[in-house]
């Protein structure tokens, strides 16, 4: 059976896209916009899009006051209500989360305007947010209509985060192996554009962070990341044995590492037991001074064993490489031992 998905009708990672922000909104014929961010986000930058789009049209500015599904849910029953016909979201994660989720309830078109590009959910059609129990949960949601990127914006938030979108890219490397071997069904198209976000990071010449070309091919990465899963109708392009480790430390040891570099460890690690060239890898992430390490990320051998062995039961349905073979505590002190010698040099 063929899947049924949505894709954005537009992107445009620019130097400044305010015009065509105002382009796109007048192509959609909107009356009502509801204009979602942080008050942090406000003063930094929303304030000046709302400044110049109330001039010539009707907009309701609301700060999102956290990402719980509850809060999520009250705010799409908001819009509809109040016959909104175009979220505009800004911000990082939280925000454009609860803004994919609350598009995908109250079925109203969403424009996302990143602050950051700190992981692949800028595109993917999955909403992370909290419980009644403040425990994070993947969401079905709607990829936005449209998704547009300032390169001033991006390159202005703190490198971490740009670093920590790199490491969620890198994941697809080894996702994509463990989706191969897993007995599921391979969408190829999927397959295909997961593996070039990877190939077009990973084999980019000039790899300088203050290089707005690579800052853009990191940027159409990460989008192509989400496109995928969308296509696929599954996380499985992006997510496999490197992503079951990170949901574990995440709930059982709560280190409240950034996703994309707990991931990226889980990639070389991962990449490690699917007996390839881990290596290769760790040069890539030590060339662009991104440290993935257990001792950076505060995760103990134990912690480190502990996730390993038990992470399967994340997702007991998601098959990976710890599914086909047995993995000795030996080669875990081994990987582990590698990690903090290489990342300590």
């Amino acid at each position: 059976m063929f899947n049924n998905y949505s894709l954005p009708l537009f992107y445009k990672i620019d130097t400044n896209i305010k015009e065509f922000l105002i382009e796109s909104i007048d192509k959609l014929k909107v009356k009502k916009i509801i204009f979602l961010t942080d008050e942090i986000v406000y003063e930094l930058y929303a304030k000046e899009y709302i400044n110049i789009l109330e001039k010539i049209h009707n907009i309701k500015l609301e700060f999102i006051k956290d990402n719980s599904i509850s809060y999520s849910m009250n705010l799409a029953e908001k819009i509809i209500e109040e016959e909104i016909d175009l979220i505009i979201g800004m911000g990082g994660g939280r925000v454009l989360d609860t803004c994919k989720y609350v598009s995908y309830i109250s079925k109203v078109s969403f424009i996302s305007l990143p602050t950051t590009v700190a992981n692949d959910g800028i595109a993917s059609p999955i909403a992370v947010l909290k419980d009644k129990q403040d425990f994070t949960r993947s969401l079905g949601a709607k990829v936005p209509s449209g998704i547009l990127i300032d390169l001033n914006i991006i390159e202005k938030a703190p490198i971490k985060f740009l670093k920590a979108g790199i490491g969620d890219i890198l994941s697809n490397y080894t996702a994509l192996f463990d989706w191969k071997i897993s007995g599921d069904n391979v969408n190829d198209f999927a397959y295909l554009i997961s593996k070039t976000a990877f190939n077009s990071i990973f084999y980019f010449k000039n790899k300088d962070l203050k290089n707005k070309d690579f800052l853009k091919k990191i940027c159409e990465a990460i989008i192509l990341s989400g496109i995928s899963m969308e296509i696929a109708g599954t996380s499985r392009p992006c997510s496999g044995a490197e992503h079951l480790f990170s949901h574990y430390i995440d709930k059982y040891y709560s280190k409240n590492n950034l996703h994309g570099l707990q991931v990226a460890l889980g990639a070389v690690v991962d990449c490690y037991f699917q007996k390839r060239n881990y290596m290769e890898l760790i040069k890539f992430l030590k060339d662009l001074e991104i440290d993935v390490s257990p001792k950076k990320l505060n995760i103990s051998f134990e912690e480190f064993l502990d996730s390993w062995n038990n992470c399967k039961k994340m997702r007991k349905n998601r098959k990976t490489i710890l599914d086909f073979i047995e993995i000795p505590e030996e080669s875990y002190i081994k990987v582990y031992k590698r990690l903090e010698e290489e990342f300590n040099k």
